[in-house]
């Protein structure tokens, strides 16, 4: 309420941008929110499972998510409209990687791909793990990338948190995750020239949380100008994120990820 108090006439003070920021954060996790966007229930229950930990460690955790309508973990109106959801995940097998709809569940589920020359057949997710509940469904690795990374994970016993996040943060996953919203956005806007589809990927990470390196009309105006194809937008994302400091990496751990990803 106060978020709404404070726009638009004041919504440039650092509080309301902070309220917003809360706000957003929270109701993403805990509630239905509109908009097209579906979120992968599986990493939503490890943002409430965080979120929890952190703020109400008293709660009793297993019962909270096992009946839980937004994860469709119990019955009524809300869970039978998170499972009649549609995610989309990428075949497993390596000579086809086309995008397929799944029900939004919890559950581990057995999918197969239909399309011909194709027909593998293949567990969706490869491995129940934390972290990798957290990588968006249709840039998961290959499962022999995803056993080299778990076990890569506990030789140094590296917490799942802090593991998606130097996951996430690889060139790979740019380009996994940037492909696979070209080809959504491809489908929905059939219409749009290959400049305005460019674009409108580019919003798609700019406005994002964290912001990406461009986030006003202007920026991403600019941006564009140099921007033609699909591989110079990957291009200008990696280019822009290995600007960034880099984490101290002394032992080689995020090197033998980046590694095993793109091998």
């Amino acid at each position: 309420m106060e978020v709404h108090d404070l726009f638009p006439d004041h919504h440039d003070l650092v509080l309301a941008q902070v309220l917003a920021r809360v706000e957003g954060a929270i109701a993403s996790v805990f509630f239905p929110t509109p908009g097209p966007t579906v979120i992968w229930v599986r990493q939503r229950r490890q943002q409430q499972r965080q979120i929890l930990e952190e703020y109400a460690a008293d709660i009793d955790m297993k019962t909270f998510l096992e009946n839980n309508p937004i994860l469709g973990t119990s019955k009524g109106r809300i869970s039978k409209r998170v499972f009649e959801e549609r995610i989309l995940i990428r075949c497993q097998n390596s000579n086809c990687s086309r995008l397929i709809a799944v029900p939004n569940t919890v559950s581990a589920l057995r999918v197969k791909c239909r399309y011909k020359g194709c027909r593998t057949s293949f567990r969706f997710p490869a491995r129940d793990l934390e972290w990798l509940d957290q990588v968006r469904p249709d840039a998961h690795p290959e499962p022999h990338k995803t056993d080299k990374l778990e076990n890569h994970r506990r030789s140094y016993g590296i917490p799942h948190s802090l593991f998606a996040f130097r996951v996430l943060g690889s060139p790979w996953m740019t380009r996994r995750v940037q492909e696979s919203m070209y080809m959504e956005l491809k489908k929905k806007i059939p219409q749009s020239s290959e400049k305005e589809l460019l674009k409108t990927v580019f919003k798609t990470r700019a406005f994002a949380w964290p912001p990406g390196p461009a986030t006003t009309e202007e920026e991403i105006d600019k941006a564009m100008e140099s921007i033609d194809s699909l591989e110079d937008l990957i291009g200008y994302f990696t280019k822009e994120d290995a600007k960034e400091s880099p984490s101290p990496d002394p032992f080689g751990i995020g090197a033998r990820v980046d590694e095993i990803l793109s091998a």
